[in-house]
């Protein structure tokens, strides 16, 4: 075989490619290292399409995929057509298709988001194929891959894996898979993607455990890898990723607790809810993340209390740290720094104690929910001081005490939701349009039924009385 191979190599190289042609993939893969001339004529892409259709057969997506090019791009002519029709975006019959050129083709592929024709046969082709497919001139200089919402395989009921080649586009520095119908675990070896900043997977079927390899990316920037099935733990080597600024690993089945994370500083979005079984207590360190703007930590199973060092993350606007049940002990005072939050979300925990009235302090505050916990006292009238207010839900605690008249002060408020707490009197009436709020409180946590306010209203005393019905209720 090597023989007729170096035989070969010095004919034309239509001769060659039709003489490998019928060979099988792998086999095409094996000559390939027989002669730097065979290398370079069998690892064209036309030809590679040509030995793919004739073992696969035609291709032909359900649907047709228009290239259309970003207004910002430059335009160049259409290139002449070219024996095989390797890079064209579309269907039917390869003959009559538009053939684009290798540069033009990375180029379309950067702007539409839409897999090349070969692209999606790239994720059937056996192993070595794959790995010389990247490895040739149309795909190693492939620096942005944005492939989101598209079966990567073309077919709507078909799943596919990711190939073991994809470790070997060095040049890549962008890739968006979400959505693809990938499956299977993440091919080993990222770490040779040393250039990769931006790696997006989410809403795929990936299992297994995230690759540690990611930890090793000097330039990863952002790394989403939600809505998928990734167990174990998350890896420790992530914590130290200092370039790294958005990660989200929520909604998949991790364990085992949030790992050191004080080498992320210039985190701003850290993301990883839904992990019923991730554990463990908040980090006493994460308030070392100077740069977060947004710590969401829902359902995750978190155990222990809030570290006060939440309170050093001066830039952040959003923290969502809710449905933990096994969160104890009372609401940080130390969270009144946080003087940039729009958005405070400590709701279904088992956070006790009274509201801190040093929360009045948040100026840009427009949403506080503290719903569902085991707060008690009274609640502070300095808590109205934060006048952005919006929203307020504090449903379903032990608050007692009169109603604050400061509430008053909240001209842009549009939703207040109290029920089923212990006050001792009624909204105060100063606050015009929320007739509506004071008819449809009485009896629930007002002195006006005459009940016994040091009683929590019973499951079966609220049913249907007011939680569900004014969780959305909007004041006009």
């Amino acid at each position: 075989m090597a023989d007729t191979c170096a035989a070969l190599a010095d004919l034309p190289a239509e001769i060659i490619q039709a003489c490998f042609r019928p060979l099988p993939p792998a086999a095409v893969c094996a000559c390939l290292a027989l002669s730097k001339r065979l290398h370079a004529v069998l690892s064209d892409v036309h030809f590679a399409l040509a030995n793919l259709e004739f073992h696969y057969g035609k291709y032909r997506p359900p649907l047709p995929v228009n290239v259309a090019v970003s207004d910002s791009a430059p335009r160049a002519p259409p290139p002449p057509p070219a024996p095989v029709s390797a890079h064209t975006e579309g269907v039917g019959n390869s003959q009559n298709a538009p053939s684009v050129s290798h540069v033009e083709e990375w180029r379309l592929r950067r702007h539409t988001g839409s897999p090349s024709y070969l692209d999606r046969l790239w994720f059937r082709m056996p192993a070595q194929y794959a790995a010389a497919y990247a490895l040739s001139s149309y795909m190693r200089h492939i620096d942005h891959i944005a492939w989101q919402a598209i079966s990567v395989s073309g077919l709507h009921d078909r799943r596919s894996a990711i190939p073991q080649a994809f470790c070997l586009l060095s040049n890549l520095s962008h890739c968006n898979m979400a959505g693809t119908r990938l499956f299977g675990n993440v091919p080993t070896g990222l770490e040779k993607l040393q250039r990769l900043s931006f790696l997006n997977l989410s809403q795929n079927s990936l299992e297994g455990q995230i690759p540690s390899g990611l930890s090793l990316l000097p330039s990863l920037r952002l790394l989403i890898l939600c809505n998928n099935k990734f167990s174990g733990s998350i890896p420790v080597g992530l914590g130290g990723i200092s370039s790294l600024e958005v990660l989200d690993l929520s909604n998949n089945d991790l364990e085992g607790g949030i790992p050191p994370i004080a080498g992320l500083q210039k985190l701003e979005s850290l993301i990883l809810s839904n992990n019923k079984r991730l554990g463990g207590p908040l980090p006493a360190n994460i308030g070392d993340l100077n740069n977060l703007l947004r710590l969401e930590l829902v359902g995750c199973g978190l155990t222990g209390s809030l570290p006060a060092s939440l309170g050093n993350l001066k830039r952040l606007t959003k923290l969502e740290i809710r449905n933990n049940p096994n969160i104890q002990g009372e609401i940080p005072v130390d969270l009144a720094q946080l003087t940039s939050l729009k958005e405070l979300y400590l709701c279904n925990n088992s956070l006790s104690g009274a509201i801190p009235p040093d929360l009045g302090k948040m100026s840009s505050l427009k949403s506080l929910q503290l719903q569902c916990n085991q707060l008690s006292g009274c609640l502070p009238n300095e808590l109205f001081e934060a006048i952005n207010l919006e929203v307020i839900h504090l449903a379903r605690n032990y608050l007692t005490g009169p109603f604050p008249s400061g509430i008053a002060n909240l001209r842009n408020l549009r939703v207040l939701i109290v029920n089923d707490n212990c006050f001792d009197s009624q909204i105060p009436s100063e606050i015009p349009s929320t007739s509506w709020i004071r008819e449809k409180l009485k009896g629930e946590g007002f002195c006006e039924d005459g009940r016994d306010l040091k009683q929590r209203p019973s499951a079966e005393e609220s049913k249907g009385k007011g939680f569900l019905p004014w969780l959305g209720r909007v004041r006009p």
